[in-house]
């Protein structure tokens, strides 16, 4: 039976298969990792029902997959965490991620100081890990050696591998790829203010691409990477909050809601509807709307 843990803000789920290794930052040779206010590090290997789920963090979390594969809830659906990937959450940003096979990591806990503000920009978005994680990870396999080594000089190996650590986490969280990518986010959501105010115009990731000023793959992997859904979703997303919105405060026909949110049929319009809500828009109407 997998190990569960439970309180008010946080749930963990450690099945008996699944297994971490702590690096102990508190002996002397992790002070450089204590002086970058990195509090906690580990090399995990999860497998289902493997799930962590925090509401209320008061540290950030990084997460760099190596191998396998897990998943993370975001704002609008769950990202995958495949193997070159990072997610980061910032503190106060909720945590809830799990794995679907055997999935290989490294997490870090950094703490909530002024250091480490930029991280409050990421908003829990997943994102291409720069140049994999092989380096970082074979410098905490040898830290966590050392740190376990009598030898006279492993202390001083074991702070050298600690600053190598330190110095490969800053490199990945950079802060001047934060601000390109807060940047590309800002530009994002002025395109989605764009689309929302004309959902009748029959949009296409080519139009939507140009708009960024980007290659239909950047454009495609950008909003897949920001969001978790792809630029065509976001667009229906768009469409069928408009239509519910409609459905409920409107007495208008199906026809002209159709109609005004880019769809060329009732039809059309009904059967995407009825996927992504899980009723028919004379159903949801019927069933939603106030008395």
């Amino acid at each position: 039976m997998p190990e569960s843990m439970k309180n008010i803000s946080e749930t963990i789920i450690f099945p008996p298969n699944s297994k971490e290794r702590i690096l102990p930052t508190y002996r002397p040779a992790g002070k450089p990792l204590k002086e970058r206010d990195i509090g906690m590090a580990a090399i995990g290997e999860f497998t289902k029902p493997y799930e962590i789920i925090r509401t209320s963090p008061l540290w950030h979390v990084a997460i760099m997959t190596l191998g396998g594969k897990g998943k993370v809830a975001l704002p609008h659906g769950t990202g995958s965490l495949s193997a070159n990937t990072i997610w980061v959450a910032p503190v106060g940003f909720a945590q809830h991620y799990w794995a679907v096979r055997q999935w290989k990591v490294l997490w870090f806990h950094i703490l909530n100081t002024p250091r480490w503000d930029f991280l409050r920009e990421y908003h829990g978005t997943v994102r291409t890990l720069p140049g994999g994680g092989a380096r970082i990870h074979d410098a905490m396999e040898a830290f966590l050696v050392e740190s376990m080594n009598n030898q006279p000089d492993s202390v001083r190996l074991a702070e050298s591998y600690a600053e190598i650590i330190g110095i490969y986490l800053e490199r990945i969280l950079s802060r001047k790829d934060t601000l390109k990518r807060m940047h590309l986010r800002h530009q994002l959501d002025l395109l989605w203010q764009r689309v929302s105010v004309d959902l009748r115009y029959q949009w296409t990731v080519g139009e939507l691409s140009k708009a960024m000023h980007l290659s239909h793959a950047h454009f495609h992997r950008l909003v897949l990477e920001l969001g978790g859904i792809s630029p065509m979703q976001c667009v229906t997303r768009l469409r069928m909050e408009k239509a519910r919105s409609m459905l409920l405060n409107t007495d208008c026909p199906l026809y002209q809601i159709a109609e005004r949110i880019g769809y060329k049929s009732q039809f059309s319009f009904s059967r995407t509807f009825s996927r992504y809500v899980g009723m028919s828009p004379s159903d949801f109407r019927l069933k939603m709307r106030p008395v």
